[in-house]
C-alpha cells in the first residue's frame, strides 16, 4: 500500500487540474490532511517531483512545503540547484534548501560566510545526517571570519552540533584545525570540543587556555598548573579538584580554595556540612579543624551509615587532634548544639577506620570495573568507586605507592597524560619498576563517555569494551560485555594481573 504522501503526489504530478482541486481542498491550507504527512512521499518520488515543486515554490502557502519537499529529496533534487540559487538573494530561507540539494554549490557561493544565510544553513543542516552536516562545519571552521568559526563551534539547541559530532562521530571532525583554533580567538569553543574527546595530547593545550573547566575537571585536575581551574568551578568541584591533584602527588595552596571554603562555611550552618569537611580533609589545613564543631549545630549521623559519614572520617583520621577539636567545641557550646556534639563524640569514640578506605577495597572495586563516580553537585552522595578507595587510602598513608599507581592507571585510561612530575612522585614513593612507569607514561586512546558508566547503551558496548581494553582498563571492558563468560573471565584476569604488577612494583623496590 502506498503512503499518503506518495499517492497524493502521484495525483498532483499526473494532472495539474487535480493539483488545483487538491489545493482547493485545503491540502496546503489549514484544513484537510497535514502537509507534513506528505513529506515522506517526496523521498520516494525523487527527481520526478522537482518540476512540480519548483512550479509552486513561489506560492504564498505552497512555497514553504515545496522547499521542505526539496529538502527531503536532497541531492536527488539537484536539478533545482540553479532555480534555488537565483532565489536565495531575495529569500535567504532557501539557502538551507539549496544546501540540502546541492551542498557543493551552497558552499561555493559562500552562503556560510553571510550572516543572513548562515543561520538558515545551520538550522537546516542540523537536521541532516552527521556526514552532510560535518561538511558545513568543515567549511565554517576554515573561515577567516571569527564570527563564522564561532557559530560552527556553538552548541545547537536541537539537532546536530560540533560537540555532538565530537561525541558520536569524532572521525568527521578536523582535529588538527580544532587544535589551531584552540590557540586563537575562538579558544573557548574549540577547547569545549577538544574536551569531549579528551585526547591526552590535547590536555595541556586546553588547560593552558583556561576555559570550560567544569566539563573537563577529571581530565585536567591531575595536571601541574590545574589549580587555575578553581576560579571557574563550583565549590563542590573545587573539592574534587583538590582531591585529584592530591592523588597525582600535587600540593595546592589553601588560598586557591579560599572562596569555596568561605561558601562552605556559610552553607554548613544550614545543613551543608559534607562539603566543608571534605574541603578541610583535602586541604589538610588543621587550622580549620578547630572551627568545625561550631558549624555542626544541627549535624546528626545515622548510626547505620557511620562508616560512610564524612565528619566521622575526618575527625577519626585526625586521631587525637580530631578528638581534641570536638571536645573543645563541646566545652564552648550549649543546649541542643552541645547535645548534637556530645552524640557525635560518642560515635567518634567507637569509630573504626572504614574498610572502604583501604587499598584492598580499592582493588575489589577495580576488579568490578567500578572505577569512577565522576563529578557533580553530590554533597551527600557516597562515592563507592575504586578511585574513592585509593584516594582515601592515600589520606591515611600518603606514601601508599600501590594506591598511587592505580590512580595513575585510571587517569591514563580516561585520557589524562601521566607527566614527568607524576612519575617522579611515584618513584619517590618507592616504585622501581621502570617498565611499568614507562607503560603509564605512554598515552593511549582514552575511554570516552560518562566515567561512572562508560558503556552506555548495549549497542555501543562492544566498541567501548574494545576501546577500554586498549586504554588499559580491562575490568571496564568486562563490564561492557554480557553473556560472553570466557571473554569476561579473560578480561578480569588481566585486571588482576595489573593489580599484581602494582604490588610487585612496590615490594621489589622496598
Amino acid at each position: 500500500m502506498s503512503t499518503p504522501g506518495l499517492s497524493l503526489m502521484t495525483m498532483i504530478l499526473r494532472d495539474s487540474e487535480e493539483a488545483d482541486a487538491i489545493n482547493a481542498q485545503g491540502v496546503y491550507g489549514l484544513t484537510g490532511p497535514s502537509p507534513a504527512e506528505h513529506l515522506p512521499g517526496f523521498k520516494d518520488l525523487g527527481a520526478s517531483a522537482v518540476p512540480y515543486l519548483l512550479s509552486v515554490l513561489d506560492g504564498e502557502r505552497e512555497g514553504y512545503w515545496a522547499a521542505r519537499g526539496l529538502e527531503v529529496i536532497g541531492p536527488g533534487a539537484k536539478a533545482a540547484s540553479k532555480p534555488l540559487e537565483a532565489r536565495v538573494p531575495e529569500r535567504p530561507r532557501l539557502a538551507g534548501t539549496l544546501f540540502c540539494v546541492d551542498p557543493e554549490r551552497a558552499l561555493e557561493l559562500g552562503l556560510h560566510e553571510k550572516a543572513t544565510t548562515r543561520s538558515e544553513l545551520l538550522e537546516t543542516a542540523r537536521g541532516l545526517a552527521a556526514a552532510p552536516f560535518s561538511r558545513l562545519v568543515h567549511a565554517m571552521l576554515r573561515s577567516n571570519d571569527p564570527a563564522v568559526v564561532k557559530d560552527a563551534l556553538r552548541e545547537g539547541s536541537s539537532g546536530q552540533s560540533c560537540l555532538q559530532l565530537a561525541r558520536q562521530h569524532p572521525e568527521l571532525l578536523p582535529w588538527p584545525l580544532l587544535r589551531d583554533l584552540a590557540r586563537g580567538e575562538n579558544a573557548r569553543g574549540a577547547c569545549a570540543v577538544l574536551s569531549v574527546r579528551q585526547d591526552p595530547g590535547d590536555a595541556l593545550l586546553v588547560l593552558a587556555q583556561g576555559v570550560d573547566f567544569e566539563g573537563a575537571l577529571e581530565w585536567l585536575a591531575p595536571l601541574p598548573g590545574s589549580e587555575r581551574l578553581a576560579a571557574e568551578l563550583q565549590p563542590w568541584n573545587v573539592c574534587e579538584l583538590l582531591r585529584r591533584r592530591r592523588c597525582a602527588g600535587l600540593t595546592t595552596d589553601p588560598a586557591v580554595a579560599k572562596g569555596a571554603v568561605r561558601r562552605a562555611l556559610d552553607d554548613a550552618r544550614s545543613g551543608g556540612e559534607a562539603l566543608l569537611v571534605r574541603l578541610i580533609r583535602e586541604l589538610g589545613d588543621d587550622t580549620l579543624l578547630a572551627t568545625l564543631p561550631d558549624c555542626l549545630g544541627t549535624y546528626y549521623v545515622w548510626e547505620r551509615n557511620e562508616a560512610d559519614d564524612p565528619v566521622l572520617l575526618l575527625l577519626g583520621m585526625k586521631g587525637a587532634a580530631g578528638l581534641a577539636a570536638l571536645d573543645a567545641g563541646i566545652a564552648r557550646s550549649t543546649g541542643k548544639h552541645q547535645q548534637h556534639l556530645t552524640l557525635l563524640r560518642a560515635q567518634l569514640a567507637r569509630w573504626k577506620r572504614p574498610t572502604w578506605t583501604t587499598v584492598e577495597a580499592g582493588d575489589a572495586r577495580y576488579l568490578e570495573g567500578h572505577l569512577e563516580l565522576g563529578t557533580g553537585p553530590r554533597a551527600t552522595t557516597f562515592d563507592d568507586s575504586a578511585l574513592a578507595s585509593y584516594a582515601a587510602a592515600l589520606l591515611f598513608d600518603p606514601r601508599c605507592a600501590h594506591a598511587a599507581l592505580q590512580l595513575a592507571r585510571i587517569d591514563r585510561g580516561f585520557g589524562t597524560p601521566i607527566t614527568p612530575e607524576r612519575l617522579a612522585w611515584l618513584r619517590s614513593l618507592g616504585v622501581r619498576d621502570e617498565a611499568l612507569l614507562s607503560e603509564l607514561a605512554t598515552p593511549v586512546p582514552p575511554v570516552q563517555g560518562e566515567r561512572f558508566r562508560p558503556c552506555g547503551s548495549s549497542q555501543l558496548a562492544p566498541a567501548i569494551a574494545k576501546r577500554a581494553e586498549a586504554a588499559g582498563l580491562p575490568s571496564v571492558a568486562a563490564n561492557c560485555l554480557h553473556g560472553e563468560k570466557a571473554e569476561i573471565a579473560r578480561l578480569r584476569a588481566a585486571a588482576q594481573q595489573q593489580l599484581d604488577a602494582a604490588r610487585d612494583a612496590v615490594t621489589t623496590g622496598s
